[in-house]
């Protein structure tokens, strides 16, 4: 199971190897953007904001199980959120927004669901498989 954390590294290392230099990055006990990142040679940052499949906190009752899928439709819908505010807030500047999110069934069929929407504002989509290995579309 891939926490949110786990998504993040993941995203954070596929960034690094394709060029970009990570300039920040949230952990789930932090609020904001949970990865800023900026490639040499190219104005504007990346910003993403990303998603888990497990809880984080071992603390908790989802810690371990996979989101039920309500939960999983409920990050979808923020992570959109989260991306038009970016886009709304930050585009004018040069900057790029992207979301990441584990490779599940659930989560690869409702972010098809908006894909219109994610190209439309030029929002990247990264799925993080089980291996760490990232994809994008």
């Amino acid at each position: 199971m891939l926490t949110e954390n786990d998504v993040i590294e993941a995203v954070c290392e596929h960034l690094k190897a394709t060029g970009y230099e990570i300039a920040s990055r949230a952990t789930t006990r932090e609020h904001g953007i949970d990865i800023i990142a900026n490639r040499t040679g190219i104005s504007g940052r990346l910003l993403i904001e990303a998603k888990g499949e497990t809880s984080s906190k071992s603390n908790t009752n989802r810690y371990g199980s996979p989101f039920k899928s309500g939960a999983v439709r409920v990050h979808v819908a923020e992570a959109l959120y989260s991306a038009a505010c970016l886009h709304a807030t930050h585009h004018r500047s040069g900057d790029s927004i992207g979301i990441a999110f584990p490779e599940t069934p659930r989560h690869r069929d409702l972010v098809s669901r908006i894909k219109p929407i994610l190209d439309s504002l030029g929002v990247a989509t990264f799925f993080v498989q089980r291996d760490h290995s990232v994809k994008t579309s």
